[in-house]
């Protein structure tokens, strides 16, 4: 039998999240969740310290095996951040590089039992695919669209890492399209950046979402062409990992409106086959998250 209760804290973007798990009833439920805003363009100390105080808001955690979901990169063997190590990580954590966040925490706690480490878009599709729109499938793709592209993939409950025709770690933004990296094509910053190339305007994807719904041609255009690349690139990757669903959450799918029928348009481009196949919007709740964490701690299920 897993573990009942799993204490977690997530981190990323702008907030830190912290919760204990509980999974003594069968489904996981989420308890004690405390949310705190965070500057990652902070120093140190103003990004660690409410890191550390949401951990300790957890109650009775003495003893327990945590979880904690950081976004890369990250060395999640040892627990220490490498944020500066990324030149387009625009300048987020890049106070934290070298913070050995294992050795802070084991201080702070009492006495946890282990601190598993886990990137954020593994516990992402963790969660996804135990409570979210990847339940009730075997094999899902799932990505995170925002700053850049994450990725899980996921293969009846269990990550998968590695594989012919995979990306090392399951991580897709390692890979490239045409001779470029594929987050050259699908990120926030890959549609500002086109948009601004062809208007001379710099819009957030919110913005640009808004200027398509308006009927504006250039717009649309943007996220058509963005969209449409993605689903061609997850072709190959649907085929060699034999998908039977892609799901995908992130900021960017707040324009889920604009951006499901060019993606699909994009897998059929590639290969007429996955015209069919299932791309999900995210549930994307933080109790997600939060469970894909739990759930990465060895011993848990």
């Amino acid at each position: 039998m897993g573990m009942a209760q799993v204490p977690v804290l997530e981190f990323g973007g702008s907030h830190v999240c912290s919760a204990l798990v509980d999974f003594s009833s069968g489904s996981p439920r989420v308890a004690h969740l405390t949310h705190h805003p965070l500057d990652p363009d902070g120093s140190r100390e103003e990004i660690a310290t409410p890191m550390l105080n949401a951990a300790l808001a957890v109650p009775k955690t003495r003893g327990l095996a945590w979880g904690i979901s950081a976004p890369g990169p990250f060395d999640y063997r040892n627990g220490v951040a490498l944020y500066a190590d990324k030149l387009e990580s625009v300048g987020k954590f890049a106070a934290l590089q070298g913070w050995d966040m294992r050795a802070a925490l084991a201080e702070v706690l009492d006495s946890p039992a282990s601190l598993t480490f886990v990137n954020d878009a593994d516990a992402f599709g963790l969660g996804e695919f135990a409570i979210g729109a990847g339940a009730g499938y075997d094999k899902v793709i799932f990505l995170t669209l925002g700053t850049g592209l994450g990725s899980a993939f996921i293969d009846r409950g269990s990550l998968v890492t590695e594989g012919e025709g995979l990306p090392a770690n399951g991580w897709v933004y390692q890979l490239q399209m045409d001779g470029r990296p594929i987050e050259d094509f699908v990120s926030s910053r890959a549609l500002r950046r086109g948009y601004q190339q062809l208007t001379g305007v710099d819009s957030d994807v919110r913005e640009i979402a808004a200027a398509a719904r308006a009927g504006e041609p250039l717009a649309a255009r943007v996220l058509n062409e963005g969209m449409e690349s993605l689903g061609r690139f997850l072709a190959p990757l649907c085929r060699v990992f034999e998908a039977d669903a892609i799901v995908i959450g992130g900021g960017i799918t707040k324009s889920w409106d604009l951006l499901l029928a060019p993606v699909q348009a994009g897998l059929r481009q590639a290969d007429a086959a996955l015209g069919s196949l299932p791309v999900l919007r995210a549930a994307s709740g933080r109790q997600t998250q939060l469970v894909g964490t739990a759930l990465a701690v060895p011993g848990t299920v």
